[in-house]
C-alpha cells in the first residue's frame, strides 16, 4: 500500500489540505501496490473528510497485477463503513485496473448503505486497462449513494486491454465523469444525485474487438448475476464524449456491461456534450437493451450533437 499521508488507515484523516500548487509524487513501476494519494487502502473503520491533494502525480504502473491493486487521487481501495465528504483531488491520476479521481475501488461490505458527497476531482485520469471514473472507477459490494459530486478533469482509457500485453482479448470496460463501472453477485441499489461532469470521456482501444463504454455519469455495469436497481436524478454532461471502441455511449449512462437486468430511473437529467462513438451507438441520454424493459427516463434533454 502506498499512500501520501499513509499507506492503510484505520483511523480519521481530516481537513488534510494541500496547497493547491504543491508538489508531490507518489510512484510504482514494478511490484503490485494499492495506491492513493491521501491513503492506498481505507479499511473498515477508517474516516477521511476535507482532504485535498496539490497537483501532484499519482502513478501506479505495474508488470503485472489484477483488479485488486487500484489506483484513487484520494483513496486507492474504500472499505470504510463511514461516508466520505469533502475531498477534492488535483493530482493527475495514472494507473492500470481501477483508476479513480477520488477513489479506485469502492468496496464496502459491513454495512447496507454507503453515501459519498460534496467531492471534486480536477486532475487528469488516465486508466490503462478495466476503468476509470473521475470520482469512483470501480464499485462493488454494498448499496450507497453519491451526491453533490463533480468531475473537471479528463478521464480516458489508454487502451482498452482486458490483459496487459494481449489485445486480442475480447475487454468489457468503461470511462465516465462519475462512475466508470460496477458489479457484484448480489443485487444492489446506487443513487446518483445532483452530480455534474465537465470534463471530456475518452476510450481509445488498440483492439479490434474492444467492447468499451464512455458516458458523462456511469459508464457501465455488469449485472450479469444479479439486477442493478440505478437511479440518476438531476445530473448533467457537459464534456465531449469520444469512443473508439465498439460498444455503447451515452451523455449520461452508458448502459449493462453484459447480458444482465438494471432497473434505471433517469430523471431531470441533460446532457450538453458532443459525443463520438467510432459508427456505434451514442445516445444522449442512456442506453438500454431489450432486455430491460422496466426503465424510466423522464424530464431529461439532450442538446449535445450525437455522432455514431
Amino acid at each position: 500500500y502506498a499512500g501520501g499521508i499513509t499507506g492503510y488507515n484505520l483511523g480519521e484523516l481530516v481537513d488534510n489540505v494541500s496547497e493547491a500548487a504543491s508538489l508531490a509524487t507518489i510512484s510504482n513501476s514494478g511490484g503490485s501496490c494499492v495506491m492513493g494519494g491521501i491513503t492506498g487502502y481505507n479499511g473498515a473503520s477508517g474516516r477521511l473528510e476535507n482532504c485535498t491533494t496539490g497537483r501532484w502525480s499519482v502513478n501506479n504502473r505495474m508488470t503485472g497485477g489484477a483488479e485488486k491493486f487500484p489506483t484513487g487521487g484520494i483513496i486507492g481501495c474504500n472499505q470504510s463503513v463511514n461516508d466520505l465528504k469533502g475531498l477534492i483531488n488535483r493530482a493527475a491520476v495514472s494507473g492500470d485496473w481501477m483508476t479513480g479521481g477520488i477513489i479506485g475501488l469502492q468496496q464496502t461490505e459491513l454495512r447496507g448503505g454507503f453515501t459519498i458527497e460534496g467531492c471534486e476531482n480536477y486532475g487528469t485520469v488516465t486508466g490503462r486497462i478495466r476503468t476509470a471514473g473521475g470520482i469512483i472507477s470501480d464499485w462493488r459490494y454494498q448499496s450507497g449513494r453519491v451526491r453533490e459530486c463533480i468531475n473537471y478533469g479528463k478521464i480516458s482509457i489508454e487502451n482498452g486491454d482486458s490483459d496487459v500485453g494481449d489485445p486480442s482479448k475480447n475487454a468489457r470496460n468503461a470511462a465516465a465523469g462519475i462512475i466508470g463501472t460496477g458489479w457484484w453477485g448480489g443485487e444492489v441499489s446506487i443513487t446518483v444525485e445532483r452530480c455534474g461532469n465537465e470534463g471530456n470521456i475518452f476510450h481509445s482501444t488498440n483492439s479490434g474487438t474492444n467492447l468499451g463504454k464512455a458516458a458523462g455519469i456511469f459508464g457501465a455495469y455488469n449485472s450479469n448475476s444479479s439486477p442493478l436497481t440505478l437511479t440518476i436524478t438531476d445530473c448533467y454532461n457537459a464534456g465531449i464524449i469520444q469512443n473508439e471502441g465498439k460498444d455503447s455511449s451515452a451523455g449520461i449512462f452508458a448502459g449493462n456491461e453484459n447480458s444482465g437486468t438494471i432497473h434505471a430511473k433517469i430523471i431531470r437529467c441533460v446532457n450538453y456534450g458532443n459525443g463520438t462513438n467510432s459508427g456505434n451507438t451514442f445516445a444522449g441520454i442512456a442506453y438500454n437493451t431489450a432486455k430491460n424493459t422496466a426503465w424510466k427516463v423522464d424530464q431529461c434533454l439532450n442538446v449535445g450533437v450525437c455522432y455514431s
